[in-house]
């Protein structure tokens, strides 16, 4: 049991900051065995339905077709080791196919279903995949991207479809006899998942993460501050089940034995429905999905007081975003709370159950620890004061595979894992992210973070979207340069929003220009999109640089 009312323990000397969450002991079992024996203990739930009602699947009948795609697998070749990847959007067979692939001893890989064929290929072959699992729809994307793959061995996909075997028809046809129980591993040296990084720093590679790193990140989810619900709640599966985000939401879930609303796409007609259709009382979510519920006024229109709790994961939620969703779209939340992980670590940080953290991302989760060090000096840092996040815990990646070069530079020599985020920690030990390192402005001798003007942009009342970089400067070496969507029938400029910053802002973080767009660019899950901005800017400088003088 957790004690919620210790405040985070940080050593004076070392400058660590830890979780006060209690740690709990992770058993030395495989993922698998550990979600068969929860899954056991409520057979008759309801694991899934889908939006529309059209399907719905029981937990006796998520562990049955498990069963039986696992013993289908085993006999088309799959062994212990084997690379799988799933590459679909949401959908009601998802769990049953995660727990067959996992019980028949195979690793596994996530694409998303609007990879490219260059995306699906490099994902595939980076992975060693041998098995690929998709949707109908991208079925000829998946044979286009396997063509060229020595290792790879068979394309499956959900639905019946001639010319392919299909998960339908395997756990039609399957006894389920070939599977005689989940393999014997060792979890903290056997992998299950290879999700990808975010890509970021150079061409996406393949994390290695163990049993033992995934069951550390559920069970410690499953604290009663993060995650642990009664089961009546009704969660809304939309978060992507192909992101490693969404994936451990689905593996939580199936844990929990709580009951998901299937929703396969971030469609806004879609999700707006299905919330009052099926009382929908805990949201996970996309930031982008957050701003879009705040900024259409036909979201005003649909019944929404069913939701307990929202979920945020993938960006930072800016705080008038996080203030705005409570007062203003849903005054009877109990809470909007965010999540803070990576690709490499997994679940970092979460705000507490029933509270609201404007900008914050939460305290650590249990074994977590966090230390903010000087991006110049590497020096640790103090109470509010700003640095790199650097994180060790039991849900760090065991590696990069095939990318020792990568995973060393990845960690301090004394083991700290190096974010690559930029923020400090207050003194009750809540987490604020503010930038990543890459995108701190250095202008003359000062770091100027990007967030901090994007904040004061979005005080400005005429503007709706807001985004902030450095750009090259003869004598500072960068200086601030924004980019605004304003609102509709606002007529204010680009000059009237320099002023406007300029008030409120120290001389080295005022804007040196600004362009007013029609629209900002963010990723499916609000992340800021930053260089594109940039690439806008120098395509912009070299067409300007190009025009003859006068």
């Amino acid at each position: 049991m957790s004690d919620t009312t210790t405040p985070n323990i940080k050593s004076s000397n070392e400058k660590i900051l830890r979780s006060p969450r209690t740690a709990v002991d992770i058993p030395n079992v495989s993922l698998p065995e550990f979600l068969c024996t929860t899954l056991e203990n409520h057979p008759d739930k309801y694991l899934m339905i889908a939006h529309d009602n059209s399907r719905s699947i029981t937990i006796k009948e998520v562990l049955l077709y498990g069963k039986r795609f696992s013993s289908a697998l085993i006999r088309r070749g799959l062994k212990l080791g084997d690379v799988f990847c799933l590459c679909s959007s949401n959908n009601v067979d998802f769990p049953a196919a995660v727990l067959g692939v996992m019980n028949a001893g195979a690793t596994i890989t996530l694409g998303k279903p609007m990879d490219t064929k260059g995306e699906l290929q490099y994902k595939l072959e980076k992975a060693n995949a041998a098995y690929l699992l998709v949707e109908r729809e991208n079925l000829e994307k998946a044979r286009e991207a396997t063509k060229n793959l020595p290792k790879f061995r068979e394309i499956l996909v959900f639905e019946k479809t001639e010319g392919c075997p299909s998960f339908t028809e395997l756990v039609e046809e399957d006894d389920g006899s070939a599977f005689t129980g989940p393999p014997k591993i060792d979890p903290k040296v056997t992998p299950i998942v290879l999700p990808f990084s975010s890509g970021t720093t150079g061409l996406p590679k393949a994390i290695i993460h163990t049993h033992f790193s995934f069951l550390a990140t559920i069970l410690h989810t499953m604290d009663p501050t993060i995650w642990k619900y009664p089961r009546d709640e009704i969660v809304l599966g939309m978060y992507p089940f192909c992101h490693v985000a969404g994936f451990l939401f689905l593996l939580i879930g199936m844990a929990e034995g709580l009951t998901m609303i299937n929703v396969p796409s971030y469609d806004s007609d879609l999700f707006l429905e299905v919330i009052p259709r099926h009382k929908v009382s805990i949201v996970l979510a996309a930031v982008s999905v957050i701003y879009f519920i705040l900024s259409d006024p036909k979201a005003r229109q649909y019944d929404f007081t069913s939701v307990k709790e929202i979920l945020t994961s993938g960006a930072p939620l800016r705080r008038e975003a996080n203030e705005e969703v409570l007062v203003k779209t849903f005054p009877f939340l109990h809470s909007v709370r965010q999540l803070y992980g990576l690709s490499e670590t997994l679940f970092v940080s979460c705000t507490e159950k029933g509270k609201t953290i404007p900008n914050s991302v939460g305290k650590l989760y249990p074994s977590m620890e966090l230390k903010v060090v000087d991006i110049i000096t590497g020096t640790a840092c103090d109470v509010n004061e700003s640095g790199e996040f650097l994180l060790r815990g039991k849900q760090l990646m065991k590696a990069y595979l095939n990318n020792p070069t990568a995973f060393s530079e990845a960690f301090t020599p004394d083991g700290w894992y190096k974010t690559g985020d930029y923020g400090y920690y207050d003194s009750e030990g809540n987490i604020y992210i503010t930038d990543r390192i890459k995108e701190i402005i250095k202008t003359g001798f000062h770091q100027v973070s990007p967030t901090e003007i994007e904040s004061v942009l979005f005080n400005h009342p005429g503007i709706e979207d807001a985004a902030v970089i450095g750009v090259p400067d003869m004598a500072l070496g960068e200086v601030p340069y924004g980019f605004v969507v304003t609102k509709l029938n606002s007529h204010v400029t680009p000059d009237d929003i320099i002023h406007f910053t300029s008030d409120r802002l120290a001389p080295q973080k005022q804007l040196k220009g600004l362009e007013i767009l029609s629209q900002i660019p963010r990723s499916d899950f609000g992340k800021l999109q930053r260089n594109m901005l940039k690439e806008r800017f120098q395509l912009q400088s070299k067409k300007f640089a190009a025009k003859p003088s006068a």
